[in-house]
This record gives C-alpha cells, structure tokens and sequence, in this order.
C-alpha cells in the first residue's frame, strides 16, 4: 500500500509498509495507484521512463512492500506519569481535569512517590522516565526534589520532565532548569486567546503572570523544552498563537487539539478543513523559521522501532499514571475514573484484565488501522480519545485521526531531500 498526496505544486508518494519516501514527477504520480502500479500503455515517453524507474523501486523492495510482521509486544514499564498535586493555581476553562483536582483533589506524599519509583525500577529497561505532573506539579516542589533525590540512589538511568502552567516557575529556576531533561511550558499564545482560556483564581488573566518566567527560564537553557499551546473552536487561526510564540523567542512549540466535553469548545468535523489550512501555515512558518514544530519531528532512518510504533504510548503497560492516593491508571486522562484504575503503588497491577485490555490495543486490533496509510506515524491514536468519543479503546476518533493524517503530510515534506 502506499500513499500519495499533492503539496504547493510537488508530488509525493509514502510507500507505508517501509516508510520509503518519494517526491515523483507527475507522470509517475500518475501511474501509482494505491496498490498496484498502472502499465503506461498509450502513454508517451516520459511515462514510460516513470514506469521503469518505479519498477526498479518495486524491485528494490521500497514500493508496495508486504505487510510487516508485528513482534510480539514486550511487557516492560518504563515510565511514571506522578501526579504530585492533584489541586492548581489557574483555572483553565477548557481542563480535562476538573480545574486541576480531577475530582477528588490532593497532594501528593513522598512514601507514595517513593514507592511508585520502587515499583517502576524493577523495570528490565536501564532507561525510566518520570513524568511531573498535576493540576500543577510546582505546588510540591519540595517532594519532586525529593523524588530526584531518591532516583539519585537507584542504579537505573532517570530522566526527568515537568510539564507546568509557569505561576511558580521562578521558584527554584536553576534547580528545575538543571534536574529536568524536558520542560513542557503551558501557554495558549496570543494574550487574548490565553487570557479567554486560562485564568487566575481571581478571574484574571495569567498571560502577563507566566510569560516573563517562560522567557526568562528558556533564555539560557540548553536542554529540551516545549512551549506547549491548546487551540479550541474559540482561536481555529491558531497558526497565529504559533506566531506568535515563535515571535517572542520560543524555538520548541507544541499546539494541541483541546480535550473537552464542552460543546462551545470541541473541535468539530465542520472545523477540518480549517485546521488543515492551519497545519499548512504552521509547516510555511517551520521552514521559514527553522522552528521545531512537536508534531512535524519525524525520522524515517532512525525514529522508533516496530514494536514502538506497532503499540505507541504504551499506556497501561509501558506507562502508567500514579494519583495522589497510589492508584495507578493507564494513564493521565483517566485518572480519577474508577473503572480504570489499574492497580496501586503497594500491590502494583490488581486489575490484570484491565491492563491486557491495552496491552492488545495495538494497531492490528484498532479498528481500522489496518488499512490506514497514517498508522506507523499515529500508532493508533490516543486510547483516552478513543475511549471518552466512542467508549472504546479500540474504536479511534475520526476527527483526530484527519488531524493527524494533515499533520503527518506536512512533516514529511519539510523531510530534507538533499
């Protein structure tokens, strides 16, 4: 099988199976059809010189190559999402998580971090990575360096990432800056558009609050962050957030589709064929800039392996979400939902059904992954979003399935064909 699309006057052409990528000319764009290569019989020369040369890549094993066999899929965790506060100092109106405390609210102690790292450093894996997280994760800084502190004398290899809405960034800057190998920095873009979506506890706006931290904490840092942004039905030109953010200095973006029940807010089918413009302008924006765009990084010579890209986050097996509490879940977008709770920091995994339920939500079980050009690159998309759309882990969201077909075309085009 393999996958053609048209760009800005270039024609291109995927080969799924071995993830071999082509710009072609137009007569042998002609010629490729989905799964089979047309005969260019009452054609001129210049198609009969494209069919050769496409034979040859046939040939060669990167055009219409067979099915890959799956490996069978390990059973390793190696990452912990630690939910440290499950309370917040904003109010965002579009969060998931009930303004930070997922319903119950809390803070997280340090004998539960403890025994969450316990249970992950039994891993067979060297590599762990820990996750901070919330409501906002910086309302226990003094238990996240604890956390660090204990990793420091387990004789595995920690890595380190703190996703934070930046109020109390400039506490203990240096620390953060030098312990987290990744900071995910939460802000929406434009004042306005942050300001509508993510406000103080006193209604105010936070814009004015975060930005001078976020500039002042990436100004010197050399190591990975992301300036991470939410669009909703409210800013559909959030290539301009993008712009924006790109504009006061920030390298590393990330722009997300929003994840709400809220009908004034969710992205609908109607709103595809603006998003897609988006993307479009984002990927001009990337080029032109030389921007590293989160959704727009792919590596075809040295990205991940199968297994990886058969079974993608690997929540609930790989990965899991730690509360407050101890419970664990798959992971965070359904912590605080009793049904998915899947075990606790004393016992490790209770509910074995559960997590066999995600250890076979892999791209041949999805409905119809299968047949899907984007499958090596979405991995099957969010079970979260699966699930909270259409009840079931195995059943994809439509609408983020279109979104991350455009975003996947535009990566591969701005791949450097010298």
């Amino acid at each position: 099988m393999i996958h053609k699309f048209e760009k800005d006057g270039k024609f291109y052409v995927l080969d799924v199976e071995s993830l071999s990528f082509f710009e072609v000319d137009a007569p042998a764009y002609e010629l490729l059809e989905e799964d089979h290569l047309k005969e260019p019989k009452g054609l001129g020369d210049e198609y009969k010189q494209a069919h050769k040369e496409l034979k040859t890549l046939i040939d060669q094993g990167l055009l219409y190559t067979p099915a890959l066999e799956v490996p069978v899929r390990e059973r390793a965790l190696k990452a912990l999402c630690l939910h440290m506060a499950h309370d917040c100092n904003l109010s965002c109106r579009y969060c998931f998580a009930g303004q930070g405390t997922y319903g119950t609210g809390g803070i997280m102690d340090i004998e539960t971090a403890k025994k969450a790292i316990d249970l992950v450093s039994k891993t067979p894996r060297r590599s762990v990575e820990i996750d901070f997280f919330g409501g906002e994760p910086l309302l226990n800084l003094e238990a996240i360096k604890e956390v660090v502190a204990y990793c420091e004398g387990i004789d595995k290899d920690f890595h380190f990432t703190l996703t934070t809405n930046g109020v109390l960034l400039d506490k203990d800057a240096d620390w953060i800056d030098e312990t987290m190998d990744n900071v995910v920095l939460s802000v929406d873009g434009r004042r306005q558009v942050n300001d509508r979506m993510r406000k103080t506890k006193s209604g105010g706006g936070s814009y004015d609050v975060i930005m001078p931290k976020f500039k002042d904490f990436v100004k010197n840092r050399d190591k990975d962050y992301y300036v991470r942004a939410t669009f909703t039905r409210k800013n559909l030109d959030f290539s301009e957030d993008v712009k924006h953010l790109a504009g006061e200095g920030f390298r590393h973006l990330s722009c997300e589709p929003v994840v709400t029940q809220d009908p004034e807010l969710a992205i609908r089918e109607e709103d595809l064929d603006k998003i897609k413009d988006q993307y479009d302008e984002i990927a001009r924006l990337v080029e032109e800039d030389e921007l590293d765009f989160f959704h727009f990084n792919i590596d075809l010579d040295a990205g991940p392996c199968l297994q990886k890209l058969v079974s993608g986050c690997g929540a609930g097996v790989d990965y899991l979400a730690v509360a407050p509490d101890g419970k664990l879940y798959p992971c965070h977008q359904f912590v605080g939902e009793d049904e998915f709770v899947i075990g606790n920091v004393d016992e490790g995994i209770t509910n074995p059904a559960l997590q066999e339920l995600f250890y076979n939500a892999v791209l041949g079980n999805k409905e119809g992954c299968s047949e899907c050009w984007n499958k090596y690159f979405c991995s099957g998309g969010c079970h979260a979003a699966a699930y909270h759309k259409n009840g079931d882990v195995l059943k994809p969201d439509a609408l983020f399935c279109e979104m991350q077909k455009k975003r996947t075309e535009n990566a591969l085009t701005l791949l450097n064909f010298d």
